[in-house]
């Protein structure tokens, strides 16, 4: 089975920097795919990573920014235009930091690292039909479901905000072709998922 390519939202309000790395990720050919984004907002689900522009954006509304992208389960890269640029504090939560320097191999390595593991069909409870395109999170919350718990209990055991919960539901409702939580429940009883995640 072929590996899914890295979903990527490029968020910056600056053009000549979006069109930057929309072109040096094309070069990664099919091991990642990209969305431009001039504001978060177009960069919210479905996303693997984004690479949010630290230059272009400062102060409170780099803070909200990568807030909203972390709140929704989206993991953050950085991106700096120079190696002597100050790191915003706003940035302190991101995974990595890269620069203008970055070349495609480099860019690779980081965004390869920056994703989430993504569970695998022959991977999970031993079932073998799983839809590959369900992020790690969407996933883990659709064993909680399967597990018996509310949205409210489901935030507190991953960390997460209620709407957050809210947001990987629907986009996982979405995948799995369940209109509602009925739907949902059974799809985690053919798969397998009825119990909930193994808890240590």
């Amino acid at each position: 089975m072929s590996e899914m390519p890295i979903r990527v939202a490029v968020v910056s309000r600056n053009h000549l920097i979006r069109a930057g790395l929309v072109n040096l990720i094309g070069q990664l050919e099919a091991r990642a795919v990209v969305t431009e984004a001039s504001g978060v907002d177009d960069a919210l689900q479905p996303h693997d990573v984004a690479i949010y522009d630290l230059g272009a954006v400062s102060g409170a509304d780099a803070y909200n920014d990568l807030r909203r992208l972390l709140d929704e389960g989206i993991q953050v890269i950085g991106l700096v235009y120079d190696v002597h640029d100050t790191v915003p504090a706003s940035a302190e939560a991101v995974s990595h930091i890269i620069t203008l320097s970055v070349t495609p191999e480099q860019l690779l390595e980081v965004l390869v690292r920056t994703t989430p593991a993504r569970p695998t069909g022959s991977s999970i409870h031993g079932a073998d039909s799983l839809p590959s395109e369900l992020t790690e999170q969407e996933f883990r919350v659709l064993e909680l479901i399967g597990a018996g718990l509310s949205n409210d209990q489901i935030a507190k055991e991953l960390y997460l905000s209620v709407n957050s919960i809210k947001t990987y539901i629907r986009t996982a409702y979405r995948k799995i072709g369940a209109i509602n939580r009925s739907d949902a429940m059974r799809w985690t009883h053919r798969h397998g998922l009825a119990g909930g995640p193994d808890r240590r």
